[in-house]
């Protein structure tokens, strides 16, 4: 199991990024980019992503979920995007415990989020996602509002299946003319 669950990690990871650089090319002013991959084992490691300018802070907090714990903290490490002005941040998190759900905040970016590490058997079922063309970025208006509901409303039925991870694809792979400052 542990070996489909990295094949099925690492093809998250792939989109993930594709992703999040469509959004910045694209000059999306909204919510904080934030994205998790597993780059190693999924069950005691879990690598989270965010977008910032230069100045943002990288420091990014974590510990067992609803826990009287002390947080624990990890610098990320800063990469620069091509051709933007904007960061990724890159806090990877090495010892948790297999099958746990952990809590983590970001020094520059409000509220907490959270994740599960997967499981260390395969006794219980791994759920996942599988899906694309998940907001179209270039309308503007009513139409922008239009899709954000409707995404917002695929996303809570989404969230009600309790996947372990998402695999995200878009229209990059089918057009990446329209980039051709990503490679």
């Amino acid at each position: 199991m542990l070996n489909s669950l990295r094949v099925s990690a690492n093809c998250f990871i792939s989109v993930s990024l594709i992703s999040v650089l469509i959004l910045i090319h694209s000059e999306v002013k909204a919510d904080p980019i934030i994205y998790l991959e597993w780059v190693e084992d999924p069950t005691t490691t879990m690598t989270i992503n965010w977008i910032g300018s230069a100045g943002s802070g990288a420091t990014l907090e974590y510990r067992e979920r609803d826990s009287s714990q002390s947080w624990s903290s990890v610098n990320a490490i800063v990469l620069q995007l091509p051709n933007t002005s904007m960061r990724r941040f890159q806090g990877k998190i090495n010892g948790l415990a297999p099958g746990t759900s952990y809590e983590f905040r970001i020094n520059s970016i409000s509220g907490t989020r959270y994740f599960r590490t997967a499981p260390a058997t395969n006794e219980e079922p791994v759920r996942f996602l599988v899906g694309g063309d998940l907001f179209e970025t270039r309308v503007t208006g009513a139409r922008f509002e239009e899709l954000k509901q409707v995404f917002e409303e695929v996303t809570d039925l989404a969230a009600t299946y309790n996947p372990l991870f998402l695999v995200v694809g878009g229209d990059y792979v089918h057009t990446p003319d329209d980039y051709p400052d990503v490679e």
